[in-house]
């Protein structure tokens, strides 16, 4: 576990020049050493004696401070914010803990802002689930009931949708609306709707499914939301696809495409361009499928942190291949697919609740994939 001079200097309140005369010290002493890129790294046993002789429990709470501080700097689930994490994850994580044990309940809530969509795009869904008391607890003790359905709506329900729970997820939704309508909070109710939208497009529940998404979809397009606006657009456009309204599906669809990239939103962007090349391949237009399915995991690559991605880009280009009949380079990608599946934590079940996939039902058997 490594430390940056940054952090050092914001917990000392001192001077850049009396912080690095310290660190300076420490170094001619042999008690740090550098890691890598200004970082520095104590011994572990050095750690050990320090950390159970360290009685202020209120460093930890500065350092939350300053975490938060620093990233706050750039918009939540950007790769600028990423970088910051990726680097100090261990000591987050750390500070985190420490917050909870200490009972510095609203930082635990402001580092979770961060963490939570960090450790969902990352894949380490293991993690939510084990800190679900926590943030739970803290938010019931903080008394912060708009963090508490955040948390039910943003992290909780949606990885239960997203390993095929869909009654938990949906149970899960509806307390997080419950909570929106006992504060009377339009945002959060809004957000419910598009949770419980999705929920009722894999239930195979279409007209219950639009009627929430358009609501929601009304309620950002009031605030000017663009990001919401191009989620939204995109599962409305999928539970059209799902009835056989393909026109409409395009449409919607493309509508979403040109409201993503007036904000340069590149991974709603390349799942628009995912479902485009899935409706073509379901239409059998190779070229235009082929066109969009590769242009989709070019932004996945670029993009980089959104691990789960590259599962849904392998398992749509396999199939355009397995129906083209190029079964070799189908099963090479296949066989990808199913590797960032498990280590993303989807489940076969998955296949089974997602538009793209359940429109391929037979093509996926065919191929073994489910």
């Amino acid at each position: 576990m490594d430390f940056s001079f940054e952090a050092i200097n914001f917990l000392n309140d001192s001077s850049f020049e009396e912080s690095k005369k310290i660190i300076n010290q420490l170094k001619n002493f042999s008690l740090i050493e550098t890691s890598f890129s200004g970082r520095y790294r104590i011994h572990p046993l050095i750690r050990s004696f320090i950390q159970k002789r360290l009685d202020d429990k209120k460093i930890y709470q500065k350092l939350a401070l300053f975490f938060i501080k620093k990233l706050s700097t750039y918009p939540r689930a950007t790769g600028e914010n990423y970088q910051i994490i990726e680097k100090d994850l261990d000591n987050l994580l750390g500070v985190f803990e420490k917050c909870y044990q200490y009972k510095f309940f609203k930082e635990v809530i402001d580092l979770w802002d961060f963490l939570g969509v960090f450790l969902w795009d990352r894949g380490d869904w293991k993690k939510i689930k084990n800190y679900k008391k926590i943030i739970i607890k803290s938010c019931i003790k903080a008394n912060d009931k708009k963090a508490l359905a955040n948390f039910y709506l943003r992290e909780l329900s949606w990885l239960n949708y997203w390993v095929g729970k869909l009654n938990e997820a949906e149970k899960l939704a509806k307390i997080g609306e419950k909570i929106a309508n006992e504060l009377d909070d339009k945002r959060l109710l809004a957000l419910a709707q598009i949770r419980l939208g999705k929920i009722y497009e894999s239930k195979n529940q279409p007209k219950i499914a639009l009627k929430l998404l358009k609501k929601a979809f009304s309620f950002f397009k009031a605030i000017e939301n663009k990001e919401k606006q191009g989620d939204i657009l995109t599962y409305i456009g999928e539970v059209y696809w799902q009835i056989n309204q393909i026109k409409k599906a395009k449409l919607t669809l493309n509508h979403a495409l040109k409201i993503v990239c007036q904000i340069n939103d590149l991974p709603q962007k390349e799942t628009i361009l995912a479902r485009l090349g899935c409706i073509a391949l379901y239409e059998r237009e190779f070229k235009k499928a082929a066109i969009y399915l590769k242009k989709s995991l070019f932004i996945r690559k670029q993009i980089g942190y959104r691990l789960g991605d590259f599962f849904w880009g392998n398992l749509g280009l396999g199939l355009f291949y397995w129906i083209k009949k190029e079964i070799k380079k189908a099963k090479e990608k296949f066989k990808l697919a199913k590797k960032e599946m498990r280590l993303v934590g989807y489940t076969k079940r998955t296949l089974l609740i997602d538009v793209f996939p359940l429109m391929f039902q037979k093509e996926l058997k065919e191929a073994k994939v489910i």
